[in-house]
This record gives structure tokens, C-alpha cells and sequence, in this order.
């Protein structure tokens, strides 16, 4: 696995894990409001770990449908993070998976969404629904859905009109 030394937001790694610029690495230290850095202009969610119980499968499933994102596994330490050449937000370790989970990763365009669906199908992971508009969400709400091993619903989204 290549070594991942920074992202376009100043991540870096350390022990397998994100480290960020002007944020603590010693656990032990609470933030306070006066020592926290800001937040205006950084994404809502910084990163995401996910525990399973079957590493390998999953590793396999969020292999193959963040490939066409540009993911790829960069950290292979007790976290397994993956990334793209910006971004290093999503992880997976060993433990007791969390139940009645749903999370989305947004695409840039309904083709995107259609082609992961699709690589997902053929690779025999479990689908849940296939892409369609949601228009009740609104307009331009396209998204196709699967699941992973552990039996999270994972969602890809695209917000843009076709």
C-alpha cells in the first residue's frame, strides 16, 4: 500500500490514523470552545470508521464500490483507510458492527451513480434499490442503494440535474 503523507485539506497519518492540522493527536486533551479551530470552511462529517466483524468482505465490498470514486485503501494498519488523492475520510476496523446505520456518498453525476450500482451487481453484492429519482426529496434526488456485509444501507447520491 503507497504511504499517505497529506490530502488536499493537510491530513497526514499517524499510527493509521487521521491527523489534521490545528487538532489534537493525544486523546487525553478535551478541545475546549476557546482552543477549538474553526470550523468555516470544512466539510460537516471529517471522517467516518465503520467496526465489522468480517474485515476482509468488507474490505472487498468498499474496495470495489469506491473505485469508481477514485478510493482506494492508502492505510493498512488496525484502521483500513481508504481515500482518494484529496481524501482520506473513510475507514473500517475490527469490532461489533452498529446496527440500523444508512449513510450516503454523494457522486457528481447520475452516470456515476448507475456505473457503482453496476460494478456492485456484477461483483455479487447485495443491491438494495436500484437508482431511481426521489423526487418526493426533491427534483434531482437520484440515488442507488446496496448493502454492505454487515448489512448497513449505503447510499450514492447525486444532486444535479441530468
Amino acid at each position: 500500500m503507497p504511504h499517505l503523507s497529506g490530502t488536499r485539506r493537510g491530513a497526514a497519518t499517524a499510527n493509521g490514523r487521521i491527523v489534521r492540522p490545528n487538532r489534537s493527536t493525544n486523546h487525553d486533551h478535551a478541545c475546549t470552545p476557546e482552543t477549538a479551530p474553526p470550523l468555516a470552511g470544512t466539510d460537516m462529517i471529517d471522517h467516518l470508521e465503520l467496526q465489522t466483524r468480517d474485515l476482509d468482505t468488507n474490505l472487498r465490498f468498499y474496495g470495489d464500490v469506491l473505485a469508481p470514486l477514485g478510493y482506494e485503501r492508502k492505510v493498512d494498519g488496525a484502521a483500513k483507510g481508504f481515500g482518494n488523492d484529496r481524501d482520506l475520510d473513510f475507514f473500517i476496523v475490527v469490532g461489533e458492527p452498529s446496527a440500523h446505520v444508512h449513510f450516503a456518498f454523494g457522486v457528481a453525476s447520475r452516470a456515476l451513480v448507475d456505473r457503482i450500482y453496476a460494478t456492485a451487481e456484477a461483483a455479487g453484492h447485495r443491491l438494495d434499490r436500484a437508482p431511481a429519482l426521489a423526487p418526493h426529496i426533491h427534483p434531482n434526488y437520484y440515488a442507488g442503494y446496496l448493502r454492505d456485509p454487515d448489512g448497513r444501507l449505503i447510499e450514492f447520491v447525486c444532486h444535479q440535474p441530468e
